[in-house]
């Protein structure tokens, strides 16, 4: 998870596409930026839940591969004083070259998407090896188009998909 809200996040690099949307203040609810409604393609799942590329959110520029993620959390993650987190939106910034992901910003939002969290940007991490990032980071590196077949529309439609028993 990102830091502490109390840090302050470097200078977002270079992107293009919807992925502009500015990233929330740590700590700061109302600077939350809003859940995806648009397609998002399923990418990985386990106990802790599924993660989700926003295809709106997704481009490369120069060596950077810009991208959001939404996170359905099963179960909910306790973000303080009882408040719990059912779902989040996690920008990152990959370096291509280096293979290091940073976490830019996120936050999480509670059952009706009301943000719940803003946090600051973590230091740039090396991306885990089949991880849902670095497959998500090699196709965006690559630039291979993003899959418009398979998504689901809307964060409320991914968290109620995430719910279901996996599939045999």
């Amino acid at each position: 998870m990102p830091t502490a809200p109390s840090e302050t996040p470097p200078a977002p690099r270079p992107a293009e596409a919807e992925s502009q949307i500015p990233a929330a203040t740590p700590g700061d609810l109302s600077t939350a930026p809003p859940l995806p409604e648009g397609p998002l393609l399923p990418v990985a799942r386990d106990e802790h839940g599924e993660t989700f590329l926003v295809t709106s959110r997704a481009a490369k520029s120069g060596d950077v591969a810009d991208f959001w993620t939404y996170e359905a959390f099963i179960p909910a993650v306790t973000v303080g004083l009882g408040v719990q987190a059912v779902q989040g939106l996690i920008h990152h910034a990959v370096d291509c070259p280096s293979k290091t992901d940073q976490v830019v910003a996120s936050a999480g939002y509670d059952e009706t998407g009301a943000p719940v969290v803003a946090l600051a940007a973590a230091p740039a991490e090396p991306l885990v090896e089949g991880s849902a990032y670095a497959r998500i980071a090699v196709k965006v590196c690559a630039g291979v188009p993003i899959p418009t077949t398979g998504t689901l529309a809307g964060h409320t439609a991914a968290l109620a998909e995430a719910r279901q028993p996996p599939s045999p």
